[in-house]
C-alpha cells in the first residue's frame, strides 16, 4: 500500500480531534474521510447524522463534486443529497449560498437531468447550469469555521 492510501485509511479509522488539529486543510480532509467511510452516499445515513454534521457533509459533497465534474457530476454521484444542501448552507449561516443552491436545484434543467439522467445538456445549457452553481460559491473556510465552532459535534 502506498503512502496516500495508508494516510487515507488512518484518517478513516482515527477519530477526529477538532480541538487538536491545527491545520484547517488537515481537519477538513480527516473529517471528510472519516465521515465518507461511515456514510458514503447513503442519504438515509447522512440524514441521520446530527443537523450540523449533515450540513457539513452535504455542502462539501456538492462543492467537491461540482468542482470535479460540474453540475452533472454532482447529479451523477449525489442527486439524492440535493434536498440536504440548501438547508445545510442555511444551518451554517450561509443564506445567500442556500438561496443560490435552491435556484440551481429548482431550475428546469436540473429537474430535467434528475428525471432523465441520460440527457446530455447542450453547451448553452451547461453554461447556464455552471452560472447557477457558481453563484453558490465555495465555502471551505466558512465550513471549517463552523466545524471549529462545534467541536463536540464534529469530534467523530
Amino acid at each position: 500500500m502506498d503512502a496516500p492510501e495508508v494516510n487515507q485509511r488512518r484518517m478513516e479509522e482515527i477519530p477526529v480531534d477538532v480541538r487538536g488539529t491545527v491545520d484547517d486543510d488537515d481537519l477538513d480532509d480527516h473529517l471528510w474521510l472519516r465521515l465518507a467511510a461511515r456514510v458514503g452516499e447513503d442519504v438515509d445515513a447522512i440524514a441521520a447524522l446530527s443537523a450540523d454534521v449533515a450540513a457539513y457533509y452535504a455542502t462539501r459533497f456538492f462543492e467537491w463534486e461540482y468542482a470535479s465534474g460540474g453540475v452533472t457530476g454532482f447529479l451523477d454521484w449525489g442527486a439524492e443529497l440535493g434536498p440536504l444542501v440548501a438547508p445545510g448552507y442555511r444551518r451554517m449561516g450561509l443564506e445567500t449560498a442556500g438561496d443560490a443552491f435552491d435556484a440551481l436545484w429548482s431550475s428546469p434543467m436540473v429537474q430535467r437531468l434528475i428525471a432523465n439522467p441520460t440527457y446530455e445538456p447542450t453547451e448553452a445549457e451547461s453554461a447556464a447550469l455552471d452560472s447557477l452553481a457558481d453563484a453558490v460559491g465555495r465555502h471551505d473556510a466558512e465550513r471549517i469555521e463552523f466545524v471549529r465552532g462545534h467541536p463536540d459535534v464534529f469530534s467523530v
